[in-house]
């Protein structure tokens, strides 16, 4: 499972660096780019991570229990709390 490195950097080394990743992200347009870029930029493992996270809040938003989550994508509990 992916893990962020304990190793601390600066705050305004953070910033710049999700800076450039929103402005990155910010500049693909079409599906296919999409693709490409999530590809490129993530492992099969944070893709799915991914995926699971975005399809929980929409179904949360649509007025899903935690239960049935859990079961539908297998994810636990505080997974989805967060």
């Amino acid at each position: 499972m992916p893990q962020v490195s304990k190793r601390v950097i600066r705050r305004e080394v953070e910033e710049k660096v999700t800076e450039t990743f929103l402005e990155a992200i910010s500049q693909v347009r079409d599906k296919k780019d999409v693709q490409l870029f999530i590809n490129d930029l993530l492992s099969p493992v944070e893709r799915v991570m991914l995926a699971k996270r975005l399809a929980i809040a929409s179904l949360l938003l649509k007025g899903w229990g935690y239960q049935s989550i859990e079961d539908l994508l297998k994810v636990y509990n505080d997974t989805i709390a967060k």
